[in-house]
């Protein structure tokens, strides 16, 4: 999030104190992510750490602490049995609790990883891309040494659309409740709303194709990370790449986490990604159709969301405006042409 969470920091850090006894030198704010409050603490003893934090009053943050038993434990245990090295990992509380419940508010206290995101890297080199390959087939290669029944698995649903044809509805009349915010929000989506639904459309085709494929035991599911791009990638001191913001994890198709690579560098992608893997795999243009098309989507309607019902700060809804306009629809046009040519690289 763009900003502080509307409480005192001195209450954090004597839960931080209480429930996971350090004793915090450094507290600070981290204006990043969207949908998690970021905060960097130190310790006296020179240790650093990072924690999120979930608001219990938002649908968002109430969807986000209902699936933190679902990926904490089998991030945790990556990290412990070493299948998995480069990651954010949570510690436990005095409980043995992976979260901390605050009433308002839910915490989660992880390692900090010294070193610098790829959020800026864009457009990534091949030898970023060939980097990002080998990790993701690490991390997928892992899935049969892990305990995985608690997990969430992908099912190709997509419910949220119901919700964003109440959103795009209430957007011509948000009544009393309208703001700048809104009005901008309306000024730019409605004039679009015929080009949502009918990537929405598309969206459902690739939806049922997948769903068949999943069906017929056609998929190859991994332990899928679910959001790897630039700004959840960290390159530590020594040249690692690390794995960062878990909340997506789920059991699900490798295309899940392969979808962000299938540009012009897609072939030598693969092709390390195989290698690394250490067999061939099987990828559909339908899965990663649906991965490409409900990616769009989803972030739309929760972007929608937040602006119209969630947000309580003007940077926030700027952050949220600038996504939609500048990381999400201007982006359409292209998806179609892409998976189109994927079709001489991939078998299907």
């Amino acid at each position: 999030m763009k900003t502080k969470f509307h409480i005192d920091d001195a209450l954090l850090i004597e839960t931080l104190e209480r429930e996971y006894e350090i004793d915090v030198e450094d507290f600070y704010f981290l204006p990043k992510g969207d949908s998690a409050y970021g905060y960097i603490i130190k310790s006296s003893h020179g240790n650093k750490f990072f924690m999120k934090l979930y608001d219990s009053s938002t649908s968002s943050g109430k969807d986000r602490i209902k699936d933190l038993d679902t990926y904490l434990p089998l991030i945790y245990e990556m990290k412990k049995r070493e299948l998995f090295k480069y990651l954010t990992f949570p510690y436990k509380n005095r409980w043995g609790n992976f979260s901390t419940d605050l009433g308002f508010a839910v915490v989660i206290l992880f390692n900090y990883i010294e070193g610098r995101t790829l959020e800026n890297d864009y457009p990534f080199t091949v030898e970023i891309e060939k980097k990002i390959a080998h990790t993701l087939a690490r991390l997928h290669g892992a899935t049969p040494f892990l305990d995985i029944k608690a997990s969430r698995t992908e099912g190709f649903e997509t419910t949220y659309l119901d919700s964003l044809k109440v959103y795009l509805s209430y957007l011509n009349d948000p009544g009393e409740k309208s703001n700048q915010y809104i009005d901008m929000l309306r000024d730019y989506i409605l004039p679009r709303r015929e080009i949502i639904y009918e990537f929405a459309q598309r969206l459902q085709q690739y939806q049922r194709q997948s769903k068949k494929l999943l069906a017929d035991g056609m998929t190859d599911m991994v332990v899928s990370h679910g959001d790897v791009w630039g700004g959840n990638i960290i390159i530590d001191n020594g040249g690692n790449l690390n794995l960062i913001d878990w909340e997506s994890t789920m059991i699900a198709p490798a295309e899940r986490d392969i979808k962000n690579y299938i540009g012009e560098h897609f072939d030598s992608f693969l092709e390390e990604y195989e290698r690394a893997l250490g067999r061939k795999v099987n990828l559909y243009t339908h899965i990663l159709g649906y991965y490409v098309y409900n990616s769009h989507l989803s972030n739309l309607t929760n972007w929608i969301k937040r602006i119209l019902f969630e947000n309580k700060s003007e940077e926030q809804n700027l952050s949220d405006m600038d996504c939609i306009m500048n990381h999400c629809m201007n982006r359409w046009a292209d998806a179609e042409e892409t998976l189109k040519n994927l079709s001489p690289i991939l078998e299907n």
